[in-house]
């Protein structure tokens, strides 16, 4: 199969940054050719590819939207449709033959204003990059993201959330943002505990990542999706609280019990093997081709 990987590489920052990685090692075993998405890159796919595979992290109109004429498959997975109008989707997609979403809310939504060729999908991570370290445990608790000041998460915000831990001296905390995927792994490693802190009602690849690493991933007890609630069960594969004001006693209880958090931790690293960006390229190409692949 001849694929066009069209992406969108950051120009401030390397390849290698948290969010825009892991999909050129799932094309592995086809023969692709790998380029910048633009408009003209998408006319060029035109014809000469069976797959044009689109991953850009939003979409731009003047940039990412071109009418196809032939029967190449013109497929988009927007890693960040969280953060995008449903409007701008329903819009994209009329583009593509499918397009896929993180977000259950958007794919609901865009049901119904009837559009037919989106996929709920669920997000992924990258085993080259996220894998049980080995290591002496430095930090009770990290939390790797952007501290957001908007959005409620079970009672506070990610910012409140977070600064609460940084200025607690009942934990040793690793509490920071802006790294790259190697350095975040190296950070799970040394943590006992992980926190993923969803803004949107979405659990993200940053879930997925912890749960490859030796943390024990902790999650609100909101922000889930039916995807998710399918496979994964708190207790079981994951650490859950309820309530902002109550994280801190859950970390404190989580702790005291390390065999039970090995025990979860292993269940969510035996779990996440199926949620590489290899096996969900297998997904979405059984959706394009119908299974004929």
């Amino acid at each position: 199969m001849r694929v066009a990987f069209l992406h969108y590489t950051p120009k401030k920052h390397p390849p290698a940054n948290f969010y825009y990685y892991g999909w050129g090692s799932a094309l592995k075993g086809h023969e692709v050719v790998e380029k910048d998405c633009v408009y003209s890159s998408l006319e060029e796919s035109d014809g000469d590819f069976d797959l044009c595979f689109v991953t850009p992290g939003f979409v731009k109109y003047k940039d990412h939207l071109y009418k196809k004429r032939s029967k190449t498959k013109y497929v988009l997975i927007t890693d960040e449709d969280m953060h995008q109008p449903v409007e701008g989707l329903k819009c994209t997609a009329e583009y593509y033959d499918y397009v896929f979403v993180h977000s259950e809310i958007n794919y609901l939504c865009l049901q119904v204003l009837g559009v037919r060729n989106v996929r709920n999908i669920l997000p992924c991570y990258n085993p080259d990059i996220f894998y049980p370290v080995k290591a002496d445990k430095k930090f009770d608790v990290a939390f790797l993201g952007q501290f957001d000041q908007r959005f409620d998460i079970v009672g506070l915000t990610r910012h409140l959330i977070c600064t609460g831990l940084e200025t607690s001296s009942d934990f040793k905390h690793f509490i920071g943002r802006g790294f790259y995927a190697s350095q975040a792994n190296e950070i799970y490693n040394d943590s006992r505990i992980a926190l993923d802190l969803p803004i949107m009602t979405v659990v993200g690849g940053r879930s997925f990542c912890i749960g490859a690493t030796t943390a024990t991933l902790m999650l609100p007890g909101t922000k889930k999706t039916g995807l998710w609630n399918d496979i994964f069960i708190p207790g079981e594969d994951y650490i859950q609280f309820s309530r902002a004001e109550e994280l801190k006693d859950i970390l404190r209880a989580s702790l005291e019990r390390p065999d039970e958090c090995l025990r979860i931790r292993k269940n969510m690293n035996k779990k996440v093997q199926k949620h590489t960006y290899a096996e969900r390229f297998k997904e979405i190409l059984n959706v394009a081709f119908e299974g004929n692949v």
